[in-house]
């Protein structure tokens, strides 16, 4: 660009200065319970519960999830102050209550794993669906299961083993009568009877 200035030609160079414009960033709050829970943001995985984080003004989805509980889903806008969420996950679980007859102390499997745990027990937070229960016993056969868990509810599971014994009688001469019987599952008892001779 030229400028006649007295007589004198000037030249001066213009420039074009594009500022770009602050966006505003809001704070986004997430918080469940329990806590620990993933948090997903437009589709992807930004974090755990408690959750905190800025983000441009705008809408958003979020996706919360946690094993054995239920997703909680939702779209959010950040727009001045910021936003907050307090989410509670339903349960996606139940107990299972095992009991046995007509002994206790049987050792309980669920699903092919031994549970740790032997009748009468209750199993805990035990995914909600169909399962397989079977009780294990040196003195018993294996008796096995399906049962199926409902979400936040305690499913019975009443087992009637049957023995893996018998009972023996030996007989001698002269007359002597002796047997044996398991009384449980670790204890035996002995019992010895004879017949008295006539005076």
């Amino acid at each position: 660009m030229s400028k006649r200035t007295g007589g004198k030609s000037t030249t001066a160079e213009v420039k074009t200065v594009v500022e770009e414009k602050e966006l505003a960033a809001r704070w986004l709050v997430i918080e469940s319970d329990p806590s620990k829970a993933n948090v997903f943001i437009d589709g992807k995985l930004a974090g755990r519960t408690p959750f905190h984080r800025k983000y441009e003004e705008g809408e958003y989805t979020y996706r919360i999830e946690k094993s054995r509980y239920h997703n909680k889903a939702g779209k959010i806008t950040l727009k001045g102050e910021k936003k907050s969420l307090q989410i509670e996950l339903k349960p996606n679980f139940g107990d299972i209550q095992v009991t046995s007859v007509p002994e206790e102390g049987m050792m309980i499997f669920l699903d092919g794993e031994n549970t740790g745990k032997e009748t009468p027990a209750t199993l805990n937070e035990i995914s909600s669906g169909e399962h397989t229960l079977q009780l294990q016993s040196r003195w018993y056969q294996p008796q096995t299961k399906k049962v199926t868990v409902k979400e936040e509810q305690t499913t019975a599971a009443d087992f009637k083993m049957e023995p893996a014994f018998a009972n023996i009688t030996v007989q001698t001469q002269p007359e002597m009568r002796m047997s044996f019987q398991p009384q449980s599952r670790r204890k035996f008892m002995w019992m010895e009877t004879k017949r008295a001779s006539p005076l």
